[in-house]
């Protein structure tokens, strides 16, 4: 079979799976495995050899039965970094992005020392993309999982950011120095345990630990909010991405953990998303 032929029958296969733009996801999937531009792949006449196209089938039957697209080619664009990825890690989303922007906003100079921690760092989608935007920043990023940090290690090597931070294996904020840190981010897991029964098949390949929540989908911010504090240096600003409709409860556990709340930043969807305090 050729390239031509394979596209038509992977598209037809992801159709059938009820795969949204199945014929594009076609193309990606080949396009990635194959190693080559998409726009070259309609010039390419030549029959694949048996391994070509076993590879591209089985990367089809993962897709058909659900997997992330993500998951399958090993990486997720993030604002400008290509994020590496696999199923240890959340997959970065769109609304995420919103931390940067929102951060990257309230900081004066860009050019200035600045020492920012990513609580629950996972993918390290976050932290590389904050100290890639930022020269002269530090980094850290913390994560219980062993697991999602060889995956962040694997993106800081990527963006050669190694000399610039350091990944520690720990819960939030906890064993992390005392108000040494300027700016603090955080996607903690958010979905309540009811929302989990409900998500897209999609979704629920994902690290359950990266998304439960707990009952009302604020029992991570609850526990991580006390050493996320005690990180921040007086004045220092913290970027918490919430769920739907956790707005108000959000915001009180923050205004209760020593916070100031000094933003609320939508995303385009116009669902609250990032709450932006500072630490008082």
């Amino acid at each position: 079979m050729n390239i031509n032929q394979i596209v038509s029958h992977a598209h037809i296969l992801l159709k059938k799976a009820n795969i949204k733009n199945p014929r594009l996801e076609a193309n990606l999937i080949i396009s990635e495995t194959l190693k080559i531009n998409l726009d070259d792949m309609p010039a390419k006449t030549e029959n694949l050899n048996n391994q070509h196209t076993k590879n591209i089938f089985s990367k089809i039957d993962r897709r058909i039965k659900g997997e992330p697209y993500a998951y399958i080619i090993g990486n997720k664009p993030f604002y400008n970094l290509n994020i590496i990825v696999d199923k240890n890690v959340l997959i970065p989303r769109p609304e995420t992005e919103h931390i940067i922007e929102t951060a990257l906003a309230n900081i004066q100079n860009i050019e200035d020392k600045i020492n920012i921690i990513d609580i629950g760092v996972g993918s390290g989608a976050i932290l590389c993309t904050l100290l890639d935007k930022l020269p002269n920043a530090y980094g850290i990023g913390t994560d219980i999982s062993e697991k999602a940090l060889m995956i962040a290690k694997k993106n800081i090597k990527k963006y050669r950011l190694n000399d610039r931070s350091n990944l520690i294996n720990t819960s939030w904020g906890n064993s992390i120095k005392n108000h040494f840190f300027d700016l603090l981010t955080c996607n903690p897991p958010y979905v309540s345990e009811k929302s989990l029964t409900n998500l897209q098949k999609e979704v629920k390949y994902e690290p359950s630990i990266a998304l439960n929540g707990g009952e009302k989908g604020l029992d991570s911010l609850r526990d991580l909010l006390p050493s996320a504090r005690k990180c921040l240096k007086l004045q220092g600003k913290a970027f918490f991405e919430i769920g739907y409709n956790q707005c108000n409860s959000a915001q009180e556990l923050i205004s209760n953990s020593h916070f100031r709340i000094q933003n609320v930043i939508k995303d385009l969807a116009g669902i609250e998303r990032v709450i932006f305090a500072t630490a008082i």
